[in-house]
């Protein structure tokens, strides 16, 4: 008897670990690549109407932190900036959860001087991550 039991609680144990592991997995709509061509495409906007500073050009360092757990299963740290190898600023993405949602990520980007260590520029993105993007 002590067996079964064992084995029914064995059971449901693995039941809710599956559960939640994956369970976030397979609510999310939004595909990696779909959300790295979205976080590329509003850069590339913001670097064309020039609402990026110059020294956007001048990044050698990025740095990506992921607070936000369901960023990190969305982009697994996927590049998506270019560096310039003789640039001196370091760019930190942040990816964030917003508070009390539980559709939209915010994206912090800083861009900071490698010499002086001085905030040089901060920009937001948010999206939302369970809503599919157009292609």
């Amino acid at each position: 008897m002590r067996i079964i039991v064992s084995f029914i609680f064995i059971l449901c144990a693995l039941f809710v670990l599956w559960e939640g592991f994956f369970k976030e997995v397979r609510t999310l709509k939004m595909a990696p690549n779909k959300l790295q061509s979205y976080l590329v495409t509003e850069l590339n906007k913001k670097y064309v109407n020039k609402e990026l500073p110059t020294e956007w050009d001048q990044i050698s360092v990025i740095k990506y932190r992921f607070p936000s757990a369901k960023a990190k299963k969305i982009l697994a740290q996927s590049a998506f900036v270019k560096t310039n190898p003789k640039g001196n600023i370091k760019l930190t993405v942040t990816f964030m959860d917003e508070p009390d949602s539980n559709d939209f990520v915010l994206a912090q980007f800083e861009l900071v001087d490698l010499a002086s260590n001085n905030l040089k520029f901060e920009f937001f993105l948010r999206f939302n991550i369970n809503k599919p993007l157009p292609n």
